[in-house]
């Protein structure tokens, strides 16, 4: 359809006097063409007829493969006939409508090649984006593979590493554990030796003036001892609760010193959590 406005049953009136389309000036109304064409060939019934309103999705698409339906349907005699007036077209027409069919159909497959053409480059495109797509989702997907692995890798020696040293630890918490019950369980011998040490050390460092505090199992020993040593050290033991030992302090409140069994270890903790963890844990060399 060459009319501007896809007029397809007759002039929409909008003709400028010299017969030119009002819309592009420069062209003749389409539809005084027809009329004109049809009136030389004896057609003008067939402007009669009410075609169907244009199917605006079809706008700019090929009709040919239209063409060849109707062909195929109604048989290319039939189709030829109704082209032409009376009832049979002479073999000139035949023969023109045949070749302007064969033009049709060659062109036709001409196209359907072409678009068999492009579909199958557009495809090869397509197939090699996807491999390389492909490639590069297989490389992004390996290397998060690697990356989970060595984080649960991570992961589980930090995990074994914890449960190495947790162990460690409750060994070593039962060694101290059973050092504080050695402490607790000394003989009094043992007892006896540990407070002589202790409090003449520590009237060494502090002076004579001192008062020695201590559970109260332990005053009777310790009373004798410190007698023996100073008679002016005093003994108290109201309100201690040690595992065992004695704290030793200045009587006016200036200076002390831990030798409870509980101080003693804790000082030392650091550098005896040391030595268990060699003697219990690292291997021996030959």
């Amino acid at each position: 359809m060459e009319c501007p406005k896809g007029m397809r049953n007759g002039p929409c009136g909008g003709v400028t006097p010299s017969k030119r389309c009002y819309v592009d000036e420069t062209r003749r109304c389409v539809w005084y063409c027809i009329y004109e064409r049809a009136l030389k060939k004896g057609r003008e019934e067939k402007l009669l007829e009410v075609l169907p309103p244009l199917d605006w999705n079809t706008v700019g698409t090929e009709t040919w493969g239209d063409v060849l339906k109707q062909i195929r349907k109604v048989g290319t005699w039939r189709f030829l006939s109704s082209l032409f007036t009376g009832d049979k077209p002479t073999s000139g027409e035949v023969e023109v409508a045949l070749l302007k069919e064969g033009e049709a159909i060659a062109k036709a497959k001409k196209r359907v090649e072409k678009a068999k053409n492009e579909a199958k480059e557009h495809l090869a495109k397509a197939q090699k984006e996807l491999e390389k797509e492909k490639k590069v989702l297989e490389q992004e997907t390996e290397k998060t593979i690697k990356i989970q692995r060595s984080r649960a890798l991570s992961e589980a020696k930090l995990e074994a590493r914890k449960m190495k040293l947790n162990a460690k630890e409750t060994v070593i918490s039962h060694a101290f554990e059973m050092a504080n019950q050695r402490f607790k369980n000394l003989g009094e011998t043992e007892t006896e030796r540990y407070f002589r040490e202790a409090i003449s050390n520590s009237v060494k460092l502090l002076g004579s003036d001192v008062e020695v505090l201590c559970n109260a199992k332990d005053t009777q020993l310790v009373m004798r001892i410190a007698s023996g040593i100073n008679p002016k050290i005093t003994v108290n033991s109201k309100g201690t609760q040690y595992l065992g030992g004695a704290v030793i302090r200045t009587k006016n409140g200036t200076a002390q010193i831990d030798v409870t069994h509980e101080g003693v270890l804790e000082r030392l903790k650091n550098d005896l959590r040391r030595e268990v963890a060699q003697i219990l844990f690292e291997k021996k060399t030959s």
